[in-house]
């Protein structure tokens, strides 16, 4: 929500005055930057940015403001002016500045109210409601933090997104062409009837020596591999990880690079940096350079 601030021309006789200049621009910036508590939400770049000052005009003002002032009228934490919160910084004296802000609001509308009822323009007679600018504004500001407060407990209330559970986008991250809807749904109904991890590794299969991965070249694979004697090996290799983890890219070429780093890292460390890396990414592939430096960073050799 904007905020406003209100300078009074006392300021221009303070010993904040008598600072440097960029004290004095950051610290009228900080003003109009502050919520109705005083609070600003900024970090030194942006307030840097914000005041139109260099990070070192910056960096010498916030200094020069949050130190003691032993000639400021004000004796609050020894005079200085902004002090460091969680996310921002926080005028010292903020309740004071808003308090003089307001007593001059009462004022200038009892000033106008006066002169409009003198010269007949009383707005209590007049049928419409009468409401001072102050209390206008002090309602609008408390209805938007009312909505703020509502929008966030809606949001609080959201239970969190499903976890992401596509097959199709599975097959072609292992490398399947599909390609219409006729054909999405010949590709549902091979995984319904052969199971998913099967036909992710006759996919695999495939692509490793090089060929295509189309519909029928996965039935052919598939139906070889049934009557080839221990078509599944006793041991996991790369292409169980590739089936059990759709992403890893395995070529023909860098296939001897993943089976060793799966026989010098084994085979819990691959599948847990396969599983971490499609989180981070789904769509992108995962190299062999990119695993070996997630392994490099989160296991011991």
């Amino acid at each position: 929500m904007a905020g406003y601030a209100k300078l009074w021309s006392g300021i221009t006789e303070s010993s904040l005055w008598a600072g440097s200049k960029e004290a004095r621009l950051l610290f009228v910036t900080m003003l109009a930057r502050a919520d109705s508590t005083g609070f600003v939400e900024a970090a030194p770049s942006g307030l840097a940015r914000i005041a139109n000052l260099t990070r070192e005009e910056t960096e010498l003002g916030l200094n020069e403001l949050m130190s003691p002032d032993l000639e400021s009228k004000s004796k609050v934490a020894e005079g200085r002016r902004v002090a460091i919160v969680p996310r921002g910084y926080c005028v010292v004296n903020y309740e004071e500045y808003r308090a003089r802000r307001d007593d001059d609001a009462r004022r200038d509308y009892m000033r106008a109210y006066m002169k409009d009822y003198r010269s007949g323009v009383n707005s209590v007679n007049s049928g419409k409601p009468c409401k001072s600018p102050l209390a206008q504004a002090e309602a609008e500001a408390e209805a938007e933090a009312e909505a703020e407060a509502d929008k966030k407990k809606e949001t609080a209330a959201k239970p969190p997104p499903k976890p992401r559970d596509d097959i199709l986008s599975d097959l072609r991250l292992s490398g399947a062409s599909i390609y219409g809807r006729d054909d999405k749904s010949a590709w549902k109904k091979l995984v319904e009837r052969e199971g998913k991890e099967a036909v992710q590794i006759a996919i695999v299969n495939l692509i490793t020596v090089g060929n295509k991965a189309g519909m029928a070249d996965v039935v052919r694979e598939m139906q070889a591999a049934k009557l080839r004697p221990f078509a599944q090996p006793k041991e996991k290799s790369i292409t169980d990880l590739v089936a059990m983890c759709p992403g890893p890219h395995v070529t023909k070429d860098n296939r001897p690079d993943w089976e060793a780093t799966l026989k010098t890292w084994g085979w819990d460390a691959l599948v847990d940096g396969a599983t971490a890396l499609r989180k981070l990414n789904p769509s992108q592939p995962i190299w062999h350079n990119v695993m070996m430096t997630w392994l490099d960073e989160n296991y011991e050799d």
